[in-house]
């Protein structure tokens, strides 16, 4: 089975236990001749806020050899061609066009219930069949290693900054276009929760400006480290923790907004905290 995600939503999975949500694709014939779209639905069992942050992802779509794909258009996210792989041994006879997450601009709003078009393609082949979307459990390709020394498969990582503790949805598989998906406890593990123990250290004032106080509450630990990272996951500083009660991040010269604070221990993480950084 094929996992794509990026570096920080797969150590803060670490921290996870609680199993949640779901997220879905499916690909769509538009009305525009030889023009098709991947849509993402969300399971009704989870209610994301307008805070969500796509941290990483990609679509493969597979096509019989001889097909020719143009004019990707980005819609919800910015999207890029990634790679392309012509009838590799595991499945002689297809093309495999892997579309990768650039970006969260425009933000892909998730909606339990309703689908949301994430790009659209143009396609075309002689004997017009049709493209679909790798299934990550059953495709002969979407395996590592493969023939091809690539990394075809679905994936999408979501952190929601609107929940407390956070929550974290990610891909789970494909449903039939137009219909509801399946949210039954037999899906694959796709989203996860913080856990809700008793934090390590406390962080104040918040909002802050010119600095951030970290404070243990509990016993101390003997290696820790906290990372700051921006909304975009892009890590901005971290700050050594090891037997220190208390500890002080510089944060004035960073731009107003919603980060995030990782704390790590023994190279797992063990809490996750947002703040806002504000102007006096």
């Amino acid at each position: 089975m094929n996992k794509v995600a990026t570096i920080l939503l797969a150590v803060l999975f670490l921290a996870a236990t609680h199993l949640q949500a779901q997220l879905f694709l499916t690909l769509k014939e538009m009305p525009q001749a030889n023009v098709w779209g991947v849509y993402v639905q969300a399971c009704d069992t989870i209610s994301p806020t307008s805070q969500t942050i796509t941290g990483g992802g990609q679509v493969t779509i597979v096509a019989k050899m001889g097909s020719v794909f143009s004019e990707l258009t980005s819609i919800s996210g910015a999207w890029d061609d990634n790679a392309l792989v012509y009838s590799p041994e595991e499945n002689p006879g297809m093309m495999y066009f892997t579309m990768g997450f650039v970006a969260d601009m425009p933000a892909i709003v998730y909606t339990p219930g309703e689908e949301t078009l994430l790009f659209t393609f143009k396609m075309t082949n002689q004997d017009g069949s049709p493209p679909y979307l790798i299934d990550n459990e059953t495709d002969p390709f979407a395996q590592l290693p493969n023939s091809e020394g690539t990394n075809p498969g679905n994936d999408l990582s979501v952190v929601d900054f609107g929940k407390s503790p956070l929550e974290f949805y990610n891909y789970s598989g494909l449903y039939e276009a137009g219909t509801p998906v399946e949210c039954g406890e037999g899906n694959t593990t796709t989203a996860t929760k913080e856990a809700e123990s008793a934090y390590l250290f406390r962080l104040y004032p918040n909002p802050a400006s010119k600095r951030l106080i970290l404070k243990a509450e509990n016993a101390i630990l003997n290696k820790a480290i906290a990372r700051l990272w921006n909304s975009n996951m892009i890590q901005m500083g971290s700050i050594d923790l090891s037997g220190d009660q208390k500890a002080e991040m510089d944060i004035e010269n960073l731009p107003a907004g919603t980060y995030l604070i990782t704390i790590e221990t023994d190279g797992q993480v063990v809490q996750t905290e947002r703040f806002l950084k504000v102007f006096d």
